[in-house]
C-alpha cells in the first residue's frame, strides 16, 4: 500500500508544482500587459512616466514567457534520456585542416549551422561556428587551423547516451549555442540540437492535448 500511496504522491506533487509554476507565469504575463496598457495610456495623456511603466510591463511580460516555456519544455522532457532526443550521424570535421580545406570539404556540404570538429585520434575536440568561417579573411584561412576558431570541447555541454535530457540541458553555456554533443567512450555518437528539443515538445503537445499539460497518472494518451 505504501510502496503504491509514495510514487503516486511524488508525481503528483510534481504535477502541482509544475501547474503552479505555469500559473505564475501566466499571471506574471497578465501583470506585464496590464502596465504596458496602463502605461501607454498615460503617455498618450501627457504623462512622459508612462513610456517606463511600458519598458518595466515589457519586461515582465518576457521574462514570464520565457518562465512558462521552460517549464513546457521540463515538462516535455521529463525522463527522456539523451539517447532517445540525439540525432546520428554527426557530420563532423577534421580539427587539423587549415579554415580554406575546411571550408572547402566539409562547411560547404553541411545543413547544419554548426560542425563537431574530431582529434587525431578520432575524438571530439570541439565545435565550430561556420558564421564564425565566414567572417575570417580570405588571406588568413590558409595560415589558420580550424580548432583555432573553434569553441573547445571544454566550453561545450557534453553528455552521455544514457544521461537525462533535462539534466543535459543543464550543461548548456552562454554563446556556445543550443547544442549538446553526445559522448560514449571518447567517441562522439549524436548531437542534440534545438530541433531535437522542438521535436520532443510538440510530440509531448500532442500527446496531452495541450502545450504543457501533463497527463494525470493512469491516463492514456
Amino acid at each position: 500500500m505504501i510502496r503504491t500511496w509514495l510514487p503516486q504522491s511524488l508525481v503528483m506533487s510534481s504535477l502541482n508544482r509544475e501547474r503552479a509554476d505555469r500559473a505564475a507565469s501566466r499571471s506574471g504575463q497578465v501583470v506585464g500587459g496590464l502596465l504596458m496598457a496602463f502605461g501607454w495610456i498615460s503617455f498618450l495623456r501627457g504623462a512622459p512616466g508612462g513610456l517606463w511603466l511600458v519598458f518595466v510591463g515589457l519586461f515582465i511580460t518576457v521574462v514570464a514567457g520565457t518562465e512558462r516555456q521552460r517549464a513546457v519544455i521540463h515538462t516535455a522532457l521529463r525522463g527522456i534520456k539523451v539517447a532517445d532526443a540525439m540525432s546520428s550521424p554527426v557530420t563532423t570535421g577534421a580539427d587539423w585542416l587549415t579554415i580554406r580545406h575546411f571550408i572547402d570539404e566539409v562547411a560547404v556540404n553541411s545543413r547544419h549551422f554548426a560542425v563537431p570538429l574530431l582529434d587525431f585520434e578520432g575524438r571530439p575536440s570541439g565545435i565550430v561556428q561556420i558564421r564564425k568561417l565566414a567572417r575570417i579573411p580570405g588571406a588568413r584561412r590558409e595560415a589558420l587551423r580550424v580548432r583555432e576558431v573553434a569553441i573547445p570541447l571544454s566550453q561545450c555541454a557534453v553528455a552521455a547516451p544514457s544521461d537525462l535530457l533535462s539534466e543535459a540541458l543543464d550543461k548548456l553555456r552562454p554563446g556556445t549555442g543550443m547544442r549538446i554533443l553526445v559522448v560514449d567512450g571518447h567517441h562522439l555518437v549524436g548531437i542534440v540540437t534545438a530541433k531535437d528539443i522542438s521535436r520532443l515538445t510538440q510530440r509531448h503537445t500532442l500527446e496531452t492535448g495541450g502545450p504543457g499539460e501533463p497527463m494525470s497518472p493512469g491516463a492514456t494518451p
